[in-house]
């Protein structure tokens, strides 16, 4: 990735790269030699060979640089792996639950603080089994 007088972000993905330009451009080149430019207001995922045709940049992909994780009807799966970033140990998701639509802004300074709102807001509850070792889990 080239940047070219910009502001972006970039996630690491297990597969792919996502780039969101929010002013300026980047450019990006892969290993197999394909070049795309990409301005703001675009996002895209790549990875060494291929990059993936532009689409509209979330600007809530943004909030991180002002400390915060927005949800806009998202799976809580996806929450749940976000908020794992910023949590030391284990933080996972039972397979019941991973689907259920979220939305809200949270806080990545304090995670656990995050859980909490979530048991408060859905009918899910924070299994804590280790410190470092926790769940998602349907309320019962």
């Amino acid at each position: 990735m080239r940047a070219i007088g910009t502001r972006f972000s970039v996630q690491q993905r297990e597969a792919d790269t996502l780039l969101a330009v929010y002013d300026g451009a980047v450019e990006i080149t892969t290993t197999a030699g394909d070049r795309k430019i990409f301005s703001a207001g675009q996002q895209t995922a790549f990875d060494q060979q291929t990059i993936q045709p532009p689409q509209t940049a979330e600007r809530a992909r943004e909030a991180w640089t002002k400390g915060l994780i927005v949800a806009e009807d998202i799976p809580l799966k996806e929450l749940v792996s976000e908020l794992a970033r910023y949590r030391r140990g284990y933080l996972g998701i039972n397979p019941a639950i991973a689907n259920v639509r979220v939305m809200g802004a949270y806080p990545i300074n304090n995670p656990d603080h995050c859980l909490a709102m979530l048991e408060d807001a859905l009918p899910v509850r924070v299994n804590r089994l280790l410190p470092w070792w926790v769940t998602l889990e349907p309320e019962q």
